[in-house]
């Protein structure tokens, strides 16, 4: 069996729910009928990246920290010495994902937000 790691985030005020799958590197973006509760998928937004950590900023920005070579970060886990890249991502409306920060992990190791 496949493993998919998920995180949701929900932004109510613009009835969107967004879901992070770690292993697929993407954002399933679903709409949310607020009568039904039922929810229509809107996009998939591929990434170069391993995301995490989901949010939304106030003007509508969505805001992900993610990693680069997921699977360096158990060995970093255990030997803090061994580094693990990090990366942050920003997707403006409708727009297409920006990569803002990217660090081979020298700086950063091993963020997720």
């Amino acid at each position: 069996m496949k493993n998919i790691y998920l995180k949701v985030f929900v932004w109510l005020n613009r009835k969107l729910i967004y879901v992070s799958e770690t292993s697929g590197r993407s954002i399933q973006v679903y709409s949310r009928d607020s009568q039904t509760g039922r929810l229509t998928p809107k996009r998939v937004i591929q990434l170069e990246i391993a995301p995490n950590n989901i949010t939304v900023d106030s003007e509508g920005s969505l805001w992900l920290g993610g990693l680069p070579k997921p699977l360096s970060v158990p060995r970093h886990e255990e030997d803090p010495s061994q580094i693990a890249a990090s990366g942050v991502v920003r997707i403006r409306q409708g727009g297409e994902p920006e990569i803002i920060y990217q660090d081979p992990g020298d700086e950063l190791s091993a963020s997720t937000s």
